[in-house]
């Protein structure tokens, strides 16, 4: 009779596994045919129908959840189904799908975290400032540990600081001071509440307090000294010191961070802003040495080898040593030609003969580098390198004063920028060229004037009003 109860229980708890390993398998099954037709949305596709062009992969991914609800896979598609409504504009029906997530994935609070703050960005996203503040605190009342959680009081202060609502700012930062500080004194002195300490200093540098907030992580620094938070938090106050124009300070904290970690990802990164803050005190021989040794961590990275190299060869270029740093820019051309840095490095000539007084060996070498940007555009189209190629080209037409030739490119840049706020600031670059450096008035005014009309809710915007209420007010 026991061996009679005991099989009995063995095949109820194989049947109870199987039953859920099958639909957790049935449920990847489907989802993976919901990317397929996702995927298959084609830039064609979304300009021959617009965004109801993602249609077919919201129903399939609802499928997911219709059949398999709970399985990981249903989650997943609850995202899936809020990203593509978003990207139609339907936010109240993205904002459906994600409260499934809250509801019914409550037992995973880091998603159900991303999910509630979503929620608050999509009501932000539609200008419904009071909804989303409200689902901001929501988050971090629910999540108050979650990465999420500790975020959404910033997103809240940064609302109010964009807005510049000067009181509103303060008050909403000492209730977030007062708030991070309860959760750090209930974790007490261990590392967890880093993560929260951090976030104190966080708030600090949104309201511009870079000397507290560069204390709250030398603080965080000294107390985890050999934990990895705590040389993040050195570099953070380091940046803080950089920010304060306390270079000085910022050098032997970086110095710090190689000392206490000489083998991490960021090593080499600490490196190079050791040798750029010497290369700005004019110290060349130490800027060098400190860039030597990023080269040497930084090993077989191409990018960042090449990278280097260039810094190395302008440290030899502002010391006055031009023969040193052509041939460091000729090794880096002959290494690693098709990299950003090497593109650089006929700029950097031009910028060399330019001041020697050869300004027509400065003119010939701008206009072989347009002609060589050009057809590294026409090669790799809709590519990092042709955006990289159509900046350089704006840069070789602004440093020889080819001010009509700038205007065209950013023309150009435009058409194929989609961001809005992209758009806007490179008008307004147009717009300040017009008048500050061809001295058209007509044309500035013009220019300020789309702007202004075109982009009035533009965080550039009272930029564009005090240029253009100068211009206009000069005889």
């Amino acid at each position: 009779m026991k061996v009679l109860v005991k099989l009995t229980l063995l095949v109820g708890l194989s049947a109870f596994f199987m039953t859920g390993c099958s639909r957790s398998y049935m449920a990847e099954r489907e989802f993976y045919k919901a990317e397929k037709i996702h995927n298959s949305v084609k830039q064609s596709d979304l300009e021959a129908q617009g965004p109801s062009a993602y249609d077919p992969a919201i129903e399939a991914y609802d499928k997911v959840t219709e059949k398999y609800p709970g399985t990981p896979k249903a989650l997943e598609s609850l995202f899936e189904v809020a990203n593509l409504y978003t990207k139609q504009k339907e936010y109240a029906k993205a904002r459906d799908s994600l409260k499934k997530v809250v509801i019914n994935f409550s037992s995973q609070p880091e998603r159900a975290a991303e999910a509630r703050f979503r929620i608050a960005k999509l009501f932000e996203a539609e200008d419904e400032w009071g909804q989303a503040e409200r689902n901001y605190w929501e988050t971090s009342e629910y999540h108050p540990l979650e990465m999420r959680g500790l975020q959404a009081p910033i997103q809240v202060l940064l609302h109010y600081r964009g807005m510049k609502y000067t009181d509103a700012s303060e008050r909403i930062f000492r209730q977030i001071l007062e708030h991070y500080e309860n959760l750090a004194a209930e974790l007490g002195p261990i590392e967890g509440s880093m993560r929260v300490r951090n976030y104190i200093a966080i708030a600090n540098s949104v309201m511009g307090n870079w000397k507290e907030a560069r204390d709250e992580w030398i603080n965080m620094a000294n107390d985890f000294s050999e934990s990895e938070s705590g040389g993040l938090a050195l570099v953070a106050a380091a940046e803080a010191s950089q920010k304060l124009n306390q270079q000085d300070v910022a050098l032997s904290l970086y110095e710090r961070y190689v000392e206490n970690f000489p083998k991490t990802n960021l090593t080499g990164q600490m490196l190079v802003r050791i040798g750029l803050i010497y290369h700005k005190k004019k110290v060349f021989t130490e800027a060098r040495a400190n860039y030597e040794k990023a080269l040497a961590v930084f090993g077989e990275d191409k990018s960042q080898v090449s990278d280097v190299n260039l810094l190395i060869g302008r440290t030899y270029q502002s010391e006055g040593q031009w023969d040193q740093a052509s041939a460091v820019y000729s090794e880096l051309e002959s290494l690693y030609p098709m990299s950003p840095a090497a593109l650089q490095v006929p700029l950097l000539r031009a910028t060399y003969f330019e001041s020697q007084g050869e300004s027509e060996k400065a003119k010939e070498i701008r206009q072989e580098a347009i002609q060589y940007y050009e057809e590294i555009s026409l090669r790799y189209p809709d590519s990092r390198l042709e955006k990289l190629a159509q900046r350089l080209i704006h840069d070789a037409q602004y440093q020889g004063a080819d001010w009509a030739s700038t205007l065209e490119n950013l023309d150009e840049v435009i058409t194929k920028t989609e961001s809005p706020e992209k758009k806007g600031e490179l008008l307004l670059m147009k717009a300040i060229i017009a008048d500050k450096q061809m001295n058209d008035k007509d044309l500035a005014l013009t220019l300020y004037d789309d702007f202004l009309r075109d982009y009035s809710d533009h965080t550039l915007a009272q930029t564009a009003k005090n240029h253009r209420e100068l211009l206009a007010a000069k005889s």
